[in-house]
């Protein structure tokens, strides 16, 4: 699978993910490199050891759908060695690897791993490991280039459901992997770009040198440093003085990992099977992913070296939202989401021998400013829905339940749901949520009142022009697209 340029410039911004006969890019749901001996003058792809999962004897799939992987049979020749094996976890005994922040490492490890990336740009575009190949499997399973296994007219999307974080996990691991193996240095680490903390709110130094192999021209400037980065970022540029862009970017990361990620649901996305049509629904992570720089379009973001330390980051948000414990903090038990092909093998990360290098988190205690004293105003009912969202929709929601137990509310999450949502899958999208607001002209992500965003990147579909999707939170800002809601309402959500 690869990603290739339209005009013949292999660094265009104009893609589209087609097949080729070529060994095939290395599989997040079927095939990894697992480990990677070379003999010196021998080609990679016909020494490498691949690798694949498989579901786990004491889970028949018999009355289940899991998504499973594509039928790599149906995608050319691949040069591989006979026979492939199934992946293994690292041995516990292994060595704990620590993923420093980008924005912390030192002279030495920065040249370490510039030389790992320049060694795998230096790579045949037809090695699996080769940086291209490596972007090109983000342009295989979030561009809709491969059917689901029985569904021919059904592509895989991991994004907008419960695959993005188990997806992303062992994309960015087997990536670290294969750099630590290019510079012989099996303990080495990737870096993490923390975002979420006002030290690494600007893009790091390591990635921002113009003759390092970690930089890339095709950024946008605007977002080089000294600017803020601006995790409420919709494509145009924040006046707002860079105090407020920090309380906006913790505020959302506060709702993004606590107050609005309670459960499962909410945190992972919605549940996805075979048969299922892609973009369920999105997690709190999810629907807020970074949009600047490239990775404002799903087939190029894998281009740009800070994908990876982005990538990094949100696993780390997976980490920190089980730490802070409760009964719902946990991930799905559902056997289609751990048997999706490689779901079970990755939740827990210490299995997989690597860990975070610990600083300070900022929000982990702190809120949100309190809502304002506003009068009431009217609002319209519930019903008449679908809606274009051509301007602000205020209206008022049904609760299911009013007086519940504390016992009900442990065991269940009351969530406003947004659903049907309908939109071109390949424009830019952004829309805001908020509860019991009154002044929505002066919103902002800093409000109590604020319960989320809803944000679609540019991506292509095979078979529609139009996405379905839903949102898990709240109601939307004035902006005009091409968009129509189909009923708002609450639900009560557990795991």
């Amino acid at each position: 699978m690869s990603c290739n340029s339209a005009n013949g410039d292999p660094n265009s911004d104009s893609t589209s993910c087609i097949r080729e006969t070529m060994p095939r890019s290395t599989f997040l749901l079927s095939n990894f490199p697992r480990e990677v001996r070379l003999e010196e003058g021998a080609s990679w792809h016909r020494r490498a050891v691949w690798c694949r999962w498989q579901p786990r004897a004491t889970e028949p799939l018999v009355f289940r759908a899991p998504i499973q992987a594509p039928d790599v049979t149906k995608c050319g020749v691949a040069t591989v060695p006979a026979g492939i094996i199934d992946f293994q976890l690292p041995s516990p005994d292994s060595l704990l690897r620590i993923r420093p922040a980008a924005q912390l490492v030192i002279k030495e490890y920065r040249a370490k791993y510039k030389k790992a990336i320049q060694l795998m740009k230096a790579l045949p575009d037809d090695d699996p490991r080769s940086f291209r190949q490596q972007a090109s499997v983000r342009c295989a399973y979030c561009n809709g280039v491969d059917d689901q296994v029985a569904f021919p007219d059904l592509e895989i999307q991991v994004h907008a459901s419960w695959l993005f974080f188990p997806f992303h996990r062992l994309y960015a691991y087997f990536h670290e992997r294969i750099l630590a193996e290019l510079i012989n240095e099996p303990t080495s680490a990737s870096p993490y770009w923390s975002w979420d903390s006002p030290p690494g709110m600007q893009m790091p130094a390591i990635y921002v040198d113009s003759t390092s192999t970690l930089y890339d021209a095709k950024r946008n400037a605007k977002h080089l440093p000294p600017t803020v980065i601006d995790l409420d970022y919709d494509f145009t540029q924040s006046t707002s003085p860079n105090s407020e862009i920090v309380a906006n970017n913790l505020s959302i990361v506060y709702r993004q990992v606590g107050s609005g990620a309670t459960t499962a649901k909410l945190f992972f996305g919605s549940p996805y099977r075979a048969g299922d049509q892609p973009d369920p629904g999105e997690g709190t992570i999810d629907s807020v992913p970074a949009t600047w720089s490239r990775h404002g379009k799903l087939y190029t973001a894998g281009r740009d070296p800070t994908f990876f330390g982005h990538h990094a980051n949100v696993d780390r948000m997976w980490m920190l939202w089980k730490a802070i414990g409760g009964q719902n903090r946990t991930e799905f038990t559902d056997p289609d989401s751990l048997n999706a092909g490689f779901v079970r093998d990755c939740l827990d990360h210490l299995k997989l021998r690597y860990k975070y290098q610990d600083i300070p988190i900022p929000y982990s205690k702190s809120g949100v400013a309190k809502a304002a004293e506003l009068p009431k105003t009217t609002i319209s009912s519930s019903g008449g829905f679908p809606k274009p969202l051509n301007s602000v929709i205020r209206v008022e929601v049904p609760r299911p339940k009013k007086s519940r137990s504390k016992k009900e509310k442990e065991d269940e999450e009351e969530v406003l749901l947004i659903k049907e949502i309908e939109l071109d899958g390949d424009d830019f999208v952004k829309f805001d949520a908020y509860i019991n607001y009154e002044d929505y002209s002066v919103s902002k992500p800093s409000n109590s009142e604020f319960a989320g965003s809803f944000v679609n990147v540019p991506h292509k579909h095979k078979q529609r022009m139009k996405t379905k999707t839903s949102l898990r939170v709240s109601f939307p800002r004035a902006r005009t697209y091409d968009i129509t809601i189909g009923g708002i309402e609450i639900e009560l959500v557990s795991n």
